[in-house]
């Protein structure tokens, strides 16, 4: 996750200047994913109490200029909004129509909504971890889940349904700053910082997820045990912490280079799609074997059935349309170097499988105490990092 928005960060950043001031894209989006990385690294390596609260102040700003910025774009939009974008009238892309274009759609729907779950790693370090972390995982869903449904609605009836398809190419790849322009004049500053922090915050949210999950790995050592470290002052685990944002930040620059940013920003979020989508469908497959298994007085039909069902039903296509696979008629293949990412996906699981197989052959115990990373109960209390 650190990669992928750190690229945008940059991207955002040079393409503004550029489009504002006339200053160099190539020179300011590597600047800009540089002070990304690093300032949100260094606010992880001080503790999850710190990068919470920026995390919190940066969301709470984002969301607010964002719904401000699309309740004018609704009401500039005038005659032009109409319900019809909540069905498939404007789903007209070749070789998208209809049902396929939703399917394809929903390719970015997951990639938007990756890391609603990652309240789960910080429940060591959450208050009542039973009660609060299920209360955020569900509702950051549910807010989010609104949040994108008014700006995609307002962004495309001020755009333009039929022209849509086009919007992610307007204002040279930057296209919530053309529009903010065009609606607010110099009100696009707001917008430029809302978008901005908005990335930093995601970079704080999976980076606190990814390096807490990379500690605890290393507590039960699955991982090195050095990822296991706490700083002596700050709890926070800085060895996990360094090794996440260094690696994010060559990763970022390399990339960026080799490509381009915004398409280092559609690998890597292709790669993370493809690499999550099959995670959610064991969970939903889980689901379903652990209520009727284990839990068989409280199996819900609805919630522990026909919900998890519903999940597998529609993450198996977006799965293939991810990556290019045609398994359906409308799915068509990746173009390089989009289509790297199924090889990338290949080795990642590969390299799993093999540590699964080493694990249980000579540490068993390692793999049964992966069921309990997270919980919150004293033992693991002892040792949490701040």
């Amino acid at each position: 996750m650190v990669p992928l928005v750190s690229v945008l960060f940059g991207s955002i950043l040079g393409s503004t200047l550029q489009a504002h001031f006339g200053l160099s894209y190539n020179l300011w989006w590597v600047i800009g994913a540089v002070v990304c990385v690093a300032a949100v690294g260094a606010l992880n390596f001080v503790g999850v109490q710190v990068s919470a609260r920026f995390g919190l102040i940066f969301g709470f700003f984002e969301i607010l200029v964002m719904v401000a910025l699309s309740l004018t774009l609704i009401v500039a939009a005038g005659s032009r909004n109409t319900f019809e974008v909540f069905t498939t009238h404007y789903a007209t892309v070749p070789g998208f129509k209809g049902m396929s274009g939703i399917v394809g759609g929903s390719v970015y729907a997951i990639l938007a909504f990756i890391g609603f779950d990652a309240a789960a790693p910080m429940a060591e370090e959450t208050r009542n971890a039973r009660r609060n972390v299920g209360r955020a995982v569900v509702l950051s869903c549910l807010i989010i889940g609104l949040f994108y449904v008014l700006t995609t609605y307002a962004s495309t009836v001020y755009f333009g349904p039929g022209r849509y398809g086009s919007f992610y190419l307007a204002g040279g790849g930057n296209p919530w700053n053309l529009i903010a322009t065009a609606v607010w004049g110099a009100g696009w500053i707001a917008l430029f910082i809302a978008l901005l922090n908005s990335n930093a915050a995601c970079s704080n949210g999976g980076g606190s997820a990814a390096t807490r999950a990379q500690w605890a790995m290393g507590r039960i050592r699955v991982l090195p045990a050095f990822f296991g470290r706490t700083h002596p002052r700050f709890g926070s685990p800085y060895v996990a912490v360094l090794i996440t944002y260094i690696g994010g930040l060559v990763l970022t620059l390399w990339l960026g280079e080799q490509y381009t940013p915004l398409t280092a920003f559609a690998l890597i979020g292709t790669i993370i799609t493809g690499a999550i989508v099959p995670i959610y469908i064991a969970v939903n497959l889980a689901c379903i074997a652990f209520f009727w298994r284990e839990r068989r007085s409280e199996f819900n039909v609805i919630k522990h059935l026909l919900f998890p069902i519903l999940g597998i039903v529609l993450f198996v296509p977006a799965f293939f349309a991810d990556l290019g696979i045609k398994l359906f008629s409308f799915i068509s293949p990746l173009t390089y170097p989009l289509s790297l990412a199924g090889i990338v996906i290949g080795v990642w699981y590969g390299l799993g499988i093999v540590m699964l197989i080493y694990f249980a052959m000579r540490h068993p115990r390692r793999i049964a105490d992966t069921a309990k990373v997270f919980v919150d109960d004293e033992d693991a209390a002892e040792a949490l990092p701040a």
